[in-house]
This record gives C-alpha cells, sequence and structure tokens, in this order.
C-alpha cells in the first residue's frame, strides 16, 4: 500500500447562531477520519474547529479526534453569524511543504479514488464534481459553462495558497466559496485533476433525494452526504450510515 507521509488531510468543523449542526454530523465526521486512517497510512490528520465557541461540542470532537487528529481550534474572524464556507480555509495551510487534502465533514472516502493519487505526484490542483450543475454564488459568471465542480473535496499542492476575498462584497457567503475556489484553480495555471461522478456519490442530487441508493459501497470510492450537517437531510441517518459503519467494521476485524 501506499504511503501518504506527504500528505495532510483536514476537516473543518463549524456552528453558527442561527443553525447548529446536527447529531449526525459528528458521527459522519467520525466516519470519515475512521476510513482515512485505513486507506490513507501515514497522512498526517487535523480537524479544524472555526466556530462559536461550544465545550459541548469540542468534547466531542476531541473524542472522535483521539488516536486519529489533531484537534485545531482557529481564530475564526468572521463570528459565525451565518453558514459561511469559507471557513475551511482558515487557516489557509496547515503545512505548505506538503500535499494538502480538504475534506468537508460529510464526506467519507472508503476507497482512494485513483486522481487522488495522480494529484500527489502532480503540483496541480484537485476539485470534485457537482452531481447537481453548477452552484457558484457570486463567481457564477466567472466559471465557464463546462465546469460543473464541488467544493466538498479540494487538493492543494506544496506551496500553493491564496488570499481570500473581502467578505463584506459578496452577495452570499455559502455557494460563493464554491465559486471562489473554482475561480482561484482555474486561473492558477495548474493542472487541474477532477474527482468524477463515478468516484464520490453525492446524496442530495435531484435524481436521488428521495430515496435510497443500492451498492453505493460497491459502485464508488466514497460519498459527499450533503447537506446532513445542517439537517436538511437525513439522508446519513435514515439510508447509509449503518451500511457505510458496518463495512468500516468488517475491514477492520
Amino acid at each position: 500500500m501506499r504511503d501518504f507521509s506527504n500528505l495532510i488531510i483536514r476537516w473543518t468543523f463549524g456552528e453558527t447562531e442561527e443553525r447548529s449542526t446536527s447529531l449526525q454530523s459528528f458521527d459522519m465526521l467520525d466516519c470519515s477520519l475512521s476510513f482515512a486512517s485505513l486507506i490513507f497510512p501515514n497522512a498526517k490528520m487535523y480537524i479544524v474547529y472555526n466556530s462559536l465557541k461550544s465545550d459541548l461540542t469540542l468534547n466531542k470532537l476531541r473524542k472522535i479526534a483521539l488516536g486519529k487528529a489533531d484537534l485545531i481550534e482557529s481564530n475564526n474572524k468572521w463570528e459565525n453569524k451565518q453558514k459561511n464556507s469559507f471557513w475551511k480555509y482558515v487557516p489557509n495551510r496547515i503545512d505548505s511543504s506538503k500535499y494538502e487534502l480538504i475534506l468537508d465533514s460529510d464526506v467519507v472516502l472508503w476507497e482512494v479514488p485513483a486522481i487522488i493519487n495522480k494529484w500527489l505526484n502532480s503540483d496541480g490542483v484537485l476539485i470534485n464534481t457537482d452531481w447537481n450543475g453548477r452552484n457558484y454564488g457570486s463567481f457564477e459568471k466567472d466559471i465557464p459553462e463546462k465546469f460543473t465542480f464541488n467544493a466538498g473535496i479540494l487538493g492543494f499542492p506544496p506551496q500553493y495558497s491564496f488570499a481570500l476575498p473581502d467578505l463584506s462584497l459578496l452577495e452570499e457567503v455559502f455557494l460563493s466559496e464554491q465559486g471562489f475556489v473554482s475561480k482561484e484553480f482555474i486561473t492558477s495555471n495548474r493542472e487541474m485533476f477532477v474527482i468524477q461522478k463515478l468516484d464520490v456519490f453525492q446524496s442530495n442530487s435531484e435524481e436521488f433525494i428521495d430515496n435510497k441508493v443500492n451498492d453505493i459501497l460497491k459502485k464508488h470510492k466514497g460519498a459527499h452526504f450533503c447537506g446532513c450537517n445542517y439537517c436538511h437531510f437525513s439522508h446519513w441517518d435514515k439510508y447509509y450510515k449503518d451500511d457505510v459503519w458496518k463495512y468500516y467494521y468488517s475491514l477492520i476485524k
């Protein structure tokens, strides 16, 4: 198996005043870290907590991180008055001498997609595909029509970084994060490694949103359980968590 000692994996966990995270979010994060510990041996893992400080949440995160990841309480300058996906870039890099894989906390990979291994042999950037088309917020006009990116999985090569925009100038700060990073990647003049739909299932896709998709563990190498962090959807609890956790435990017997 490949050695991933040149890789950092980070998950950002955040809450807002208007909307706290669901209990699903902790379980998905735990599952994501557990699988990552298996499939990315020797990678260094971090949970970055960007939020209004909650001792209850921090205690849960410490338990999840124990023995698998370091917990960083980052300094969030936006105070989390509303959901703000830009918090995943604070800090911008943990160690710029290494590759950095940024996973949303509702993403679980149970196998390493081949394109991630290709990215790790390059100086390019990595991004996921969105099953629901284009969602770029204030950056909609900046992204060519052919691109349907999803920022739930991102990869930075060594020595890569960017400056964050002035959020006060954006009409909204949720979907615009996806548009912002897509624009940054496109204009970086670096090779772009795009994770295809076949690799990572998306549970809130319009064609599957109201029903369970069978055999996702065989058909895909991971899944993005979009909307489950903030109780928009209960796909994780209702349809998938038992099967995914059962598969994990079968691997560690």
